[in-house]
């Protein structure tokens, strides 16, 4: 609800009332400083020190933003945050560093934070002394403006990490002190991806993470997999250059993992370039496939994933997306295009399921994002509403209007990195 929990405290007195005598409504403190902002200084501080009142003593969440280079937000206001320090159990703050520095200097006890996300506006670096002093952190999230530093020791208690590395050694070393490592997403080692000089053989050699599931890297951080053998991997977002897939397969080779969703977050990735890890035996449970595609790669995807009396590719997939990098003029407008697409989606389905044996599971959700179809708007209209009635989840977005509905901040063709920076959904879903 809009202005919540505030506005309760302004219906009437059994609603100011109940709401100040409710701790949980309370227990997220927002903090935006910004050009648009009008809220005066002293303003802002009765709202924070009402709002830490009517929490009592629940655990906190803190969302800390501030978009104007070079301020500060007022003093008062940062010792009344400070002051519930050890109440803090998830931190998300995107500032610039004279924000940062000002908070990460004067926190104290932070035994309570599991959760902190640090995100800038450009390239910077900070003081890890105190702002990491936090013994029970479990999820770390850095983006592009953040950097380790080499001095920075993690957790081991540390289940989630987003970040980037300057160079192989320090991405080794990282792994080597986070054995519980769950969730790990990986957005550059060094300049451009590449292993630099401090990079040697021995470093190289491949650290075992027994308990992560989940790993997610940009086309700057390929190289992440040659440090890493992944025997729990369910799901794979992966930023991979053409010529590297077999970077996938040495991973696996090493790992044995049978993977549950794989993105292949790059457009140009023929499926003669990936056919030899789809045909991996560690990819034949594979449930979710997230494809990017161009009017080079497309056709040669639709033939490969289309079922038929002598070919089964994936046979327990259940949940294909496809999103079509090409704008306007997408060989998946084109008529003849659209239906075999169609074909190969109605191939998948539990009328088709007898032309094949070696089907295990039909499909149960497809998504297509395409630029705006033209003539074929109407058969794609037709045929997505027949698979919906017949049960398939069954969902087509046309990119010129998604865009609408999609952060500005994120180009609509920037979702592969945004999938593969950790999110769990499509921002068009």
């Amino acid at each position: 609800m809009k202005d919540a929990p505030w506005i309760f405290l302004r219906v009437c007195h059994w609603w100011r009332l109940v709401a100040s005598s409710s701790p949980a409504l309370w227990s997220t403190v927002k903090l935006v400083k910004s050009t648009d902002s009008l809220l005066p200084p002293h303003h802002a501080l009765h709202i924070v020190r009402l709002q830490l009142q009517l929490s009592g003593n629940l655990p906190l969440k803190l969302l800390l933003y501030c978009n104007i280079p070079g301020d500060v937000v007022d003093d008062a206001i940062i010792t009344e945050l400070v002051s519930r320090s050890s109440r803090w159990y998830q931190m998300d703050i995107r500032v610039y560093a004279p924000v940062l520095r000002q908070f990460s200097s004067r926190l104290g006890n932070l035994s309570t934070l599991k959760t902190l996300t640090l995100k800038g506006f450009r390239e910077w670096e900070f003081r890890s002394n105190t702002i990491f002093d936090a013994p029970n952190l479990t999820s770390l999230c850095l983006d592009s403006s953040c950097r380790l530093q080499p001095s920075m020791s993690p957790t081991s208690n540390l289940r989630q990490f987003t970040g980037g590395f300057y160079d192989g050694a320090e991405f080794r070393n990282f792994i080597s002190a986070v054995p519980r490592l769950e969730v790990l997403g990986v957005q550059t080692i060094g300049s451009g991806g590449r292993h630099t000089q401090s990079s040697n053989i021995a470093t190289r050699i491949p650290v075992t993470l027994h308990h992560l599931h989940q790993l997610s890297y940009l086309s700057y951080a390929e190289t992440c997999t040659s440090y890493l053998t992944l025997p729990a991997l369910r799901i794979l977002n992966a930023m991979q250059s053409t010529g590297s897939t077999r970077a996938i397969t040495a991973l696996y080779s090493r790992s044995h993992f049978s993977l549950d969703e794989l993105y292949l977050c790059r457009f140009y990735i023929t499926f003669a370039a990936a056919a030899y890890p789809l045909e991996m035996r560690g990819i034949l449970d594979l449930t979710h496939l997230h494809l990017e595609v161009n009017n080079f790669t497309v056709h040669d995807w639709i033939i490969a994933l289309t079922v038929t009396t002598s070919s089964c590719l994936l046979p327990n997939l259940s949940q294909l997306t496809v999103m079509a990098h090409v704008l306007e003029d997408s060989v998946l407008v084109d008529l003849d295009e659209a239906r075999h697409f169609l074909d190969m989606v109605h191939s998948r389905l539990p009328d088709r399921a007898e032309v094949n044996p070696s089907l295990k599971t039909c499909l149960k959700k497809i998504d297509l994002l395409i630029w705006e179809p033209f003539d074929a708007r109407r058969t794609y209209f037709d045929a997505f509403r027949a698979f919906r009635e017949g049960g398939l989840d069954a969902n087509l977005h046309f990119a010129e209007e998604t865009s609408h509905t999609i952060d500005d901040s994120f180009s609509l063709w920037n979702i592969g990195p945004r999938l593969c920076l950790g999110s769990e959904r499509l921002p068009f879903r």
